[in-house]
């Protein structure tokens, strides 16, 4: 497993299990922390235990959508200046542009390369240094 400079710790939050389960392994495999969730209110109790460095959330998903989800985690302060990230496979420019509305900080599209992640979670780790 390669090592960081910094762990970051990434909540993933998708209803696909499969994909969650696929990008929170590979996450693990770069040398981070994950925990992986199947939906938005999953989400809102784990982030508040897991305190995460970076979220990567799907957008489409029942009960509370990704804009939603990260709308509800813009409010609290905890989460205010963590980097959230969409992952979705409507990544079309309506799309795009209502996840940067709602507050996302990046619309990734998917499916998402290895490259692709690797160059992201190199970019976010300084960010995340005390």
């Amino acid at each position: 497993m390669p090592t960081n400079e910094k762990t970051l710790r990434v909540l993933v939050v998708d209803d696909d299990r499969d994909g969650a389960d696929t990008l929170g392994v590979v996450i693990e495999e770069l040398g981070h922390q994950v925990h992986v969730t199947y939906g938005g209110t999953q989400a809102l109790d784990v982030a508040a235990t897991f305190r995460p460095d970076l979220m990567l959330v799907d957008l489409i998903m029942p009960h509370i959508d990704g804009c939603g989800l990260v709308a509800r985690f813009r409010q609290n302060p905890t989460f205010a200046q963590t980097r959230i990230v969409a992952v979705t496979g409507h990544a079309d420019e309506e799309h795009r542009a209502l996840a940067m509305k709602a507050g996302f900080d990046l619309v990734l599209a998917k499916p998402v390369t290895l490259p692709a992640i690797e160059a992201f979670l190199a970019s976010v780790v300084p960010a995340a240094a005390p």
